[in-house]
């Protein structure tokens, strides 16, 4: 498995492939899968697991409350003789980046694949089972990744609950679990649609399961990629884009009112010459602005223009393309070249087996005359013998 940054104009190699293929067959294609959930749902630890690699080149998983995962990052990897990609996301609550930046960043990586042919083959949302409660950055994650989506993509999506193995009582999760399904503003609108539910036991073969689902369904057009490629929005104007945009907004509404507030108490805090109350209104203006000011930088980035940076990633993405394809073509020539250096060796010990065996029988058939001339000399010495005995009588 080796790691790309769809960023990044150039990438690596991938390993080689051992299995064998059928020239009468069409090769297999490249399968995309996006990883999407939470900052700490899981995501990275489950494609560490499925690709085997713990490396400072392999998804960094985090054992904080901060974010490893800053931008889509593409893993490629061979599984059975299938080759993958895989998108590790960042979630919608990043420790060090905003909303507006993230979606972004996935709806750009998710557009560039697009615009090179490769359809995604599934969704993975992954969700912490042990979350007592369903949290604003929850619940801000499941309505982006909704938007993304969009109601024709949820029979693609599966949707895994993790970190079983850190229950206490594995039937208080059961319970989440079913509140989760039962609920249509959680799992339930997309379980109906046709999104499968299924427990990652953290364990390879848990995630080989999941991703073995996907394998077979028709790859799947996600909304914000209709949108953004054949229609030619920008993404503000997309359905994920105006959704975040609008709650901006209302943020902005809500915080400008407090600082009002805040800013009418500090009047009266002067006029009253309460000192103290008036450095506490201080504080809490200047951290009322600070949060404005990030408000403002988020609704900039939702609306920047990123055409330079797309058409870059676009770039990249076919690059990484072309040199999978490049790296299947001398897979199956160097498996044509061992299997016809095997078709050789096996004639030329048959060769050398049917000439061993023919000498064999040459020999054996020697022998046997030479038995029978042998007894023939034998007999005809017997018969002069009887004969000169016979002759003395």
């Amino acid at each position: 498995m080796t790691k790309i940054a769809h960023s990044l104009p150039e990438a690596p190699s991938v390993g080689t492939d051992t299995s064998v293929s059928d020239e009468s067959e069409s090769p297999p294609p490249v399968l995309l899968i996006a990883v999407m959930g939470v900052t700490g749902s899981g995501k990275s630890n489950f494609l560490r697991l499925l690709t085997g690699r713990d490396d400072e080149d392999g998804p960094q998983v985090g054992h904080s409350l901060g974010s490893c995962t800053q931008k889509t990052e593409a893993y490629e990897c061979l599984i059975q003789g299938q080759q993958f990609v895989f998108f590790d996301t960042p979630g919608f609550d990043d420790t060090y980046r905003g909303d507006a930046d993230i979606l972004a960043d996935v709806a750009q990586a998710l557009s560039s694949s697009y615009m090179n042919n490769v359809k995604l083959s599934g969704i993975i949302y992954l969700h912490r089972i042990k979350d007592e409660r369903m949290t604003n950055a929850i619940m801000r994650n499941l309505t982006m990744f909704r938007n993304l989506c969009g109601d024709s993509a949820f029979e693609n999506v599966i949707l895994a609950t993790t970190f079983w193995d850190e229950l206490q009582d594995e039937s208080k999760g059961a319970a989440r679990e079913h509140e989760l399904i039962s609920t249509p503003e959680w799992w339930g609108y997309m379980s109906n649609k046709g999104s499968r539910i299924r427990r990652f036991q953290n364990t390879r073969e848990s995630a080989l399961e999941i991703v073995n689902e996907l394998v077979d369904l028709p790859a799947v057009t996600l909304q914000i990629q209709e949108e953004i490629v054949e229609q030619g929005l920008g993404v503000d104007q997309t359905t994920a884009g105006e959704a975040l945009n609008e709650e901006l907004n209302k943020l902005r509404e809500q915080h400008q009112a407090q600082l009002n507030s805040i800013r009418e108490e500090k009047e009266q805090a002067i006029k009253d010459r309460d000192v103290q109350l008036e450095k506490m209104l201080d504080k809490l203006e200047q951290e009322k602005q600070q949060f404005m000011r990030r408000l403002e930088s988020e609704q900039a980035a939702l609306h920047a223009d990123r055409r330079e940076q797309q058409r870059r990633m676009e770039q990249a993405f076919n690059d990484q393309l072309v040199r999978l394809e490049r790296e299947r073509k001398a897979r199956e020539a160097k498996i044509q070249d061992l299997e016809t250096r095997l078709s050789t060796e096996r004639a030329d010990a048959n060769e050398r087996f049917q000439a061993a065996m023919a000498e064999s029988n040459r020999m054996v058939s020697a022998l046997k005359l030479e038995m029978e001339t042998s007894r023939a000399e034998d007999r005809a010495d017997a018969w002069r013998g009887e004969e000169e005995d016979g002759g003395e009588d």
